[in-house]
């Protein structure tokens, strides 16, 4: 048995043929060391195949394939050769063993159920008893008059049967006896017949009972509103449906004949004092004589406003605008707070400010240098770099040098990021 890495000319077991690699290889779950044969056809022995077969897929996917183990057993110029091996291999007394995963005899390709209890069995029957058996005793069932697969068994469905115009459902085992009694097989069927109503119920007739049911009062159609034969009208806002006998009457009274659609009374706004209403379109003359105008009035957004100072800013009442701007502060929003001013650092302390231009030299007297870092660290720190497969850089503290250093470190003066 060869695995991948044993193999060092694997190319010499390339089929001579059709140029590809037809072998029968072996998994293994290391775990358990339950196995499956199979046979794989492939241009490319490293393509990581691992099997197909329905339990020994399900259990890779649960537990993962670093758990199994795959060996090569015999290399074949076709897949005739390769399956005609493998069918020695896999045999009855394998599958039965619990430690295989194969569902199918060998060299019987894609035979096979999810259910474990088949084991590559398929179902015959005689028509009274069903059974499973192997494919190789196939042949011997058939010639013994059994066929291939379940016995079909009768439906438990309710069937119609109907009697004087009335249809109930019954089951199939008391089909006789209702016939034997004037019952027939199928449901009352609709088709041809016409709904008929008296004004409270309603039904359907056939076309020769239709007449006997028009003469005892019954009427065609069925129960509801109906506006056949029936005209639309209208008036100002008002619309409704008529017989043709009343059309002449309701246009003597101002109707016109038609269908006027929802009438929507347009309202507009008009704005007076700071104050907005709607007032419908036959009003608006009334308004605009009284002073409104059309349309809303121009909005005040707020009562307030900005003011900055030194970096600083306030909401202020917009009646106190004077007096700030009186004190220095200027209109507006300052977004950037350090917008305009100077950074500068204090290394004794690790602290950093920012200062207004004027306040530079006096911070400068004091031992302040201009500029500041994105980081202050509470120790110095040095760039140290290795190289593995690429360089690598780092910062550490100078207490870790030496170790670093002992580790295959290397000392560098200034951190050069390469691309």
């Amino acid at each position: 048995m060869l695995s991948v890495k044993e193999i060092e000319h694997f190319e010499d077991f390339r089929s001579k043929i059709d140029n590809k690699f037809h072998y029968v290889y072996k998994i293994t779950n290391l775990q358990n060391n339950y196995y499956y044969y199979g046979v794989h056809n492939t241009t490319n022995i490293n393509d990581g195949y691992m099997g197909s077969g329905v339990l020994i897929t399900r259990i890779q996917k649960k537990i993962g394939l670093s758990n199994f183990a795959k060996e090569f057993l015999k290399f074949f110029e076709t897949t005739n050769e390769a399956f005609e091996y493998e069918s020695k291999l896999v045999t009855k007394n394998i599958i039965d063993q619990p430690e295989c995963y194969n569902l199918a005899l060998g060299g019987i390709k894609g035979i096979g159920s999810v259910n474990g209890h088949s084991k590559g069995r398929i179902h015959v029957n005689n028509g009274v008893v069903e059974k499973m058996i192997y494919p190789h005793d196939k042949q011997e069932y058939l010639n013994n008059g059994w066929v291939i697969g379940c016995i079909c068994r009768p439906s438990r469905r309710k069937i119609y049967v109907n009697k004087n115009g009335h249809d109930i459902r019954i089951w199939p085992e008391e089909l006789q006896e209702y016939l034997d009694n004037g019952w027939q097989k199928s449901s009352i069927s609709n088709t041809g017949k016409i709904h008929i109503n008296n004004g409270t119920s309603h039904k359907m007739v056939s076309e020769e009972e239709l007449q006997e049911y028009l003469d005892n009062g019954w009427q065609k159609g069925k129960i509801g509103k109906t506006t056949k034969g029936l005209i639309w009208v209208k008036r100002e806002n008002e619309t409704k449906q008529i017989s043709e006998e009343e059309l002449q009457e309701y246009l003597d009274n101002g109707w016109q004949k038609g269908r006027g659609g929802k009438t929507i009374d347009k309202k507009v706004i008009v704005n007076k004092d700071n104050k907005d209403i709607y007032v419908s379109i036959n009003e608006l003359q009334g308004y605009l004589d009284n002073g409104w105008k059309r349309g809303r009035t121009k909005r005040i957004n707020s009562k307030f406003v900005w003011v900055n100072k030194n970096g600083k800013t306030k909401r202020i009442l917009k009646d106190d605008l004077i007096f700030y701007i009186n004190e220095g502060w200027k209109k507006g929003s300052n977004v950037n707070t350090n917008f305009g001013r100077v950074c500068v650092l204090n290394r004794n302390i690790n602290e950093q400010k920012y200062i207004q231009p004027e306040e530079l030299q006096e911070y400068l007297d004091k031992g302040w240098v201009r500029g500041c870092k994105k980081k202050v660290f509470d120790d110095e720190k040095v760039c140290i770099k290795k190289i593995q497969p690429k360089t690598w850089y780092k910062y550490i503290k100078k207490s870790q040098l030496q170790e670093h250093l002992d580790n295959g470190w290397v000392l560098v003066k200034q951190h050069k990021r390469s691309d």
